[in-house]
């Protein structure tokens, strides 16, 4: 998902839809108000303050953006993990609108971390083409190249070809997921 979701962005680039320089806010306003976290003061409270400067869409093609990627220590992914924006229960929109709540990790452009930044590219390309990520895809990327099972979602019938997916099992060992995880993981980005 994350090369076709590059394809896709950078399709949108060679059409003119944006520059790499441009304010991401711009296209995703809600990106307009993004704190950067700046540490605790005296009180325990956090430090937070306007970016040098704004998020660029570059930063969200080379994970310079400040996002972060999940729960952890620090209070930006304590804040991550609160907002939740990854949960398979939301839309893109959803997920931006969540997101552009939790402070940045850094300044953008000064740090690398990998992020939550691909979504926002998945984001950021149905904001310029009118499309969900999936229907974009399918029309401007797998179908144009012949790749007519590949999607993000797939029919119940196909699950017996996929590749079996294992996680580690309360024992520590691997153990082979279960259908209902197929299915959980079988998320279409286009059904809200």
């Amino acid at each position: 998902t994350k090369p076709v979701t590059g394809v896709a962005l950078m399709q949108l680039w060679e059409q003119g839809k944006f520059g790499l320089d441009d304010k991401l806010s711009d296209y995703l306003p809600e990106f307009a108000q993004t704190p950067v976290f700046h540490g605790m003061d005296s009180a325990g409270k956090p430090i937070l303050r306007p970016p040098h400067r704004p998020i660029l869409i570059r930063d969200i093609l080379r994970h310079t953006a400040g996002f972060g990627y999940g729960p952890g220590e620090s209070y930006p992914e304590k804040a991550f993990a609160e907002a939740d924006p990854l949960n398979l229960d939301h839309d893109l929109m959803e997920f931006g609108r969540r997101l552009a709540t939790v402070p940045l990790l850094f300044e953008p452009g000064t740090k690398w971390n990998y992020s939550a930044a691909v979504d926002v590219q998945g984001l950021l390309v149905q904001k310029l083409s009118g499309q969900t990520l999936e229907a974009y895809a399918k029309q401007h990327i797998f179908d144009p190249l012949g790749m007519k099972e590949t999607a993000w979602t797939q029919p119940e019938e196909r699950f017996a070809r996929l590749a079996v997916g294992y996680k580690k099992g309360a024992d520590g060992k691997l153990e082979r997921k279960s259908d209902a995880d197929i299915r959980r993981l079988n998320f279409d980005p286009a059904r809200k």
